[in-house]
């Protein structure tokens, strides 16, 4: 029987955010939230907090977990987690999470724009229009040799559209499986749609 769930398996994430959806089941959504083994309780006031969180550690506690007090924040109007900003009923992307995305500078050589490349291709699911913006700029990976030809007004331009796709993904937010959801796919003539 396992003890601890090692984040390095593959859906130990995903195990832990619906274990800690499960166990929370009982407590109102619109007083707390829990994001992957990470739960958070949100009220205007104290008393609700004093009656909300305690019921959350008991809970917790009844189905094996454990808690770290050194992760507590309390009475906090936001608190910063894996890159959103949590307030009361609303998550949004941390500014300050997504802004050295925003702004790298522009690649000087064909090394620089492979290893830029290869960032935003490891994402590219999460970036739309990923396939028409990555092929602007692909064409000058073969540049070896030749002048560094970088246009800012296009090449610029599709490596802002990356950049600004990335920072908006929301690849680090759980789906509401009660809402309607939408799958895009980004298509290649010579890969076929994904």
């Amino acid at each position: 029987e396992w003890q601890v769930v090692d984040m390095g398996y593959t859906g130990a994430a995903q195990f832990l955010h619906r274990w800690m959806q499960s166990v929370l089941e009982s407590i109102p959504k619109n007083e707390s939230s829990s994001i992957y083994d990470d739960a958070i309780t949100f009220h205007r006031d104290v008393a609700g907090h004093m009656v909300t969180f305690p019921r959350m550690c008991e809970l917790i506690f009844i189905a094996g977990g454990s808690i770290n007090p050194s992760k507590f924040r309390f009475l906090a109007p936001s608190v910063g987690h894996q890159g959103l900003v949590v307030t009361e009923n609303m998550y949004r992307k941390d500014p300050a999470a997504v802004a050295p995305l925003l702004e790298l500078r522009p690649p000087a050589n064909v090394p620089e724009l492979r290893m830029l490349l290869g960032v935003f291709e490891e994402h590219r699911k999460s970036i739309p229009n990923y396939g028409i913006f990555a092929g602007v700029l692909t064409p000058l990976l073969s540049a070896t040799g030749g002048p560094w030809a970088w246009d800012d007004a296009v090449q610029g331009e599709a490596l802002r559209a990356l950049q600004v796709g990335l920072a908006r993904a929301t690849s680090r937010y759980m789906p509401d499986f009660s809402k309607p959801v939408h799958v895009f796919g980004d298509g290649s003539t010579k890969a076929g749609i994904s």
